[in-house]
């Protein structure tokens, strides 16, 4: 990207008024702080440009990992009141070509090993993942099994459906309806796209599409405009226009999907880490 036009004292008060209702931390002295990244981003794109970035990025959610905990025992909660009795092996929700990879779904299982879930819910037999899946699976053999596939963020829902048909893989009696998946967040397409192939989602919070959920008409396609243009100046490879396969997420967790709109990741100074 080239430097389309400063940032604005106006601008600036605009984005700390932002930041001050989203309740992000202002923190103007690091370089790589959240803060500075929108700085550095906005300020080489057009007024208007700018503008509009602020303004779909009030509906922007981002999550940390401190807030992880909380934000799964209600999903958690409907999960056991759904499935009373069955014995729960929790696992991260991997693909087979991703088994063994440092991925968000095994950090999200980690939340499940300590005392601060289990603190506050009940979730009754269960075992959880600690070695290949493949090997974790065939160590366990109880009826009434719920295979319960976890991670901290839904997109598309293709990545959670390529995990699905791995544990089919590994255990060819079960059905599409004995494993479910628990995440933080996630989109309400790729929550219809598992339930076309009859897998359950269980979130905590459930997101549209930035763009087009929002605006009808004349606006959605102004907004449309304005958003491919701003990739057009990224260089935006047409995969990630829009987000990962036109996702429109506003969302980042720990790090930040590429279901997300690529003016938050996709630049080395970007505001959120990918």
């Amino acid at each position: 990207m080239k430097k389309q036009s400063d940032f604005s004292s106006d601008q600036l008060a605009k984005l700390m008024h932002l930041f001050d209702k989203q309740r992000w931390e202002i923190d103007t002295n690091s370089k790589a702080s959240v803060f500075n990244g929108y700085v550095h981003m906005l300020s080489q794109l057009t007024k208007e440009h700018q503008n509009f970035i602020m303004k779909i990025s009030e509906r922007f959610l981002h999550i940390g990992i401190d807030k992880y905990s909380d934000k799964l025992l209600g999903p958690l909660r409907q999960l056991r009141s759904d499935f009373h009795d069955d014995f729960l092996l929790i696992a991260p929700c991997l693909p087979e070509d991703e088994q063994g990879k440092i991925k968000s779904g095994s950090i999200v299982v980690y939340q499940l090993l300590g005392n601060s879930i289990k603190a506050k819910i009940n979730l009754g037999q269960h075992s959880i993942c600690r070695s290949k899946l493949v090997d974790f699976m065939c160590q366990v053999h109880k009826d009434d099994l719920r295979v319960v596939l976890v991670d901290d963020f839904v997109g598309t829902g293709e990545t959670a459906w390529n995990a699905v048909q791995y544990v089919k893989k590994i255990q060819p009696s079960l059905d599409n309806k004995d494993i479910v998946i628990v995440c933080i967040v996630a989109m309400q397409a790729g929550i219809e796209f598992l339930a076309q192939k009859g897998v359950r989602t269980y979130y905590a919070n459930v997101e549209k599409r930035g763009i087009t959920d929002y605006y009808q008409g004349n606006s959605l396609a102004y907004a449309t405009k304005v958003m491919s243009d701003i990739e057009a100046l990224m260089n935006v490879k047409n995969k990630f226009r829009f987000g990962y396969n036109r996702s429109e997420a506003l969302v980042c967790m720990e790090r930040c999907p590429n279901n997300t709109f690529p003016f938050y990741w996709l630049s080395k100074n970007a505001p959120y880490a990918r």
